[in-house]
Formats: structure tokens, C-alpha cells, sequence
């Protein structure tokens, strides 16, 4: 057998920056859903999704209903992202992910 070869990327020269989603979506939406609609028309920048957690409450969130909270990460490749272009970005990602998916935002 012949030893793997590593590979290397070189570190990114801009910082990431990260925002929450924090939705109540109905327990047939599967975390795959919610991805591949974030997929479908994501912005350049859009580097990564991570489901963090998953709350299901009929008292809190509702009968047949689940929270589930992810983290986005956004990075440039080549400048250093503003706020206000974050969360223009992380707006319009919600706003579609509402109208694919019919879920609330807590």
C-alpha cells in the first residue's frame, strides 16, 4: 500500500464572518431540504453551513414543529467583506429560504 499524498490549500487572506439562523420549520423540512435550498442560489461568497442545533418542543415551537439553528459562514476571496454586504446577503438568503420552505425565524 503507498502512503497517501497530503494535500495542501494555502490560508485564507480575508476573515470569515458569520451570522445565525435561528428557524421553526415543519418536521417533514429535513436539515437536506434546508440545505439544498441554500445551495440552489447562494451567494459567491457563501463559504460554509453548519446545522448547530436541533430543538423540538411542542410548548415552545409548536406541534409538529422543530427549531433548527445553523451557522453561515461568508468569506471573499480577494477583500475583506462589510457588514452591511453580510447582511444584505444573510437577508436575502432568510427572505428565500421562507418562501421555498414556508418556515418562521425565531
Amino acid at each position: 500500500l503507498q502512503a497517501p499524498v497530503p494535500c495542501y490549500a494555502a490560508l485564507p487572506q480575508f476573515p470569515a464572518t458569520e451570522r445565525d439562523i435561528s428557524l421553526v420549520a415543519p418536521e417533514t423540512v429535513s436539515n437536506a431540504d434546508i440545505i439544498a435550498a441554500l445551495e440552489a442560489d447562494r451567494p459567491a461568497w457563501l463559504e460554509s453551513v453548519a446545522l448547530f442545533d436541533v430543538y423540538t418542543d411542542e410548548q415552545a415551537v409548536g406541534k409538529g414543529k422543530r427549531s433548527l439553528a445553523y451557522t453561515l459562514t461568508y468569506r471573499h476571496p480577494s477583500r475583506t467583506l462589510t457588514d452591511e454586504a453580510v447582511n444584505r446577503a444573510h437577508e436575502a438568503i432568510k427572505a428565500k429560504l421562507a418562501q421555498a420552505l414556508a418556515v418562521e425565524y425565531r
